[in-house]
């Protein structure tokens, strides 16, 4: 965080910033673009001096139970804003809230939750492009993370699918993991301890073949792969990975009864 040069290296320089800050007449939001899990430990300490969260970080809605309850329970006029967190900024959040508001009942998200996976199985999917091919190509147009195994492995989905369930009222713990819901991994168990993204990418083709069955036995019925997240409220059952759709598309069922 910096602030006209200033740099803060420590949680404690940035509180003693908001403590300054938050004294003046104007409304004050922090700010956190990080990634970082420890950044929203921080969360209820900035709401509690009265400072607005703005934040894509899925890492504290989706992190442990207890914090997402600390921040989102507790009275207080400060709030957090977590809208990129889901959808890039698309509405999303705000308009699944505005239905659970209004009295209506969400029974089911079902969706393409990552731009990344959803650009791989668009170009893999629906031709005879070689996976390793598509995979390479969107890493070097930077559409991927630097290891494209932080975008395969599911996890990024899992957050998103975590975050919109406790909207919807299911108490799912975090942070994701198999153990919690099921998270279909795409990375190959030989390339899981790769030295590097470009270690991962070079060993790919090796695997190839493994992809392209998954691709014709949809094609067989007339179907596509796509990597999907989906959530049944009624069963509280989340579910992140590989289906075959006929159209695939993201929607939103609710029940209005």
């Amino acid at each position: 965080m910096s602030d006209e040069g200033k740099d803060y290296s420590s949680m404690n320089d940035i509180h003693k910033a908001l403590d300054d800050v938050s004294r003046g007449p104007e409304p004050v939001i922090f700010i956190d673009c990080t990634a970082s899990d420890k950044v929203p430990e921080e969360y209820r300490t900035i709401l509690d001096k009265n400072i607005h969260i703005a934040t894509p970080n899925k890492k504290g809605m989706s992190g442990k139970l207890s914090l997402y309850k600390a921040v989102t329970e507790n009275s207080t006029h400060a709030v957090v804003f977590h809208e990129a967190t889901v959808g890039a900024g698309l509405p999303v959040i705000s308009t699944l809230k505005d239905l659970i508001n209004t009295g209506d009942k969400v029974t089911k998200i079902e969706g393409i939750f990552s731009g990344t996976l959803s650009y791989i199985f668009n170009v893999w999917g629906g031709g005879n492009a070689k996976f390793s091919d598509v995979v390479k190509e969107a890493k070097e147009k930077g559409y991927t993370e630097p290891d494209p195994r932080d975008d395969l492995n599911g996890m990024d989905v899992a957050r998103k699918l975590t975050i919109l369930a406790r909207i919807c009222g299911l108490q799912v713990e975090g942070p994701p993991s198999s153990d919690i819901f099921p998270i279909e991994s795409l990375i190959p168990k030989a390339l899981e301890s790769a030295q590097s993204g470009d270690a991962f990418v070079a060993g790919l083709p090796n695997h190839d073949a493994e992809f392209d069955e998954k691709r014709a036995n949809a094609k067989r019925e007339g179907k596509v792969v796509r990597f999907v997240g989906s959530i049944d409220v009624a069963t509280n059952t989340i579910k992140v990975g590989l289906q075959s759709f006929a159209h695939p598309v993201f929607h939103l069922i609710v029940d209005t009864q």
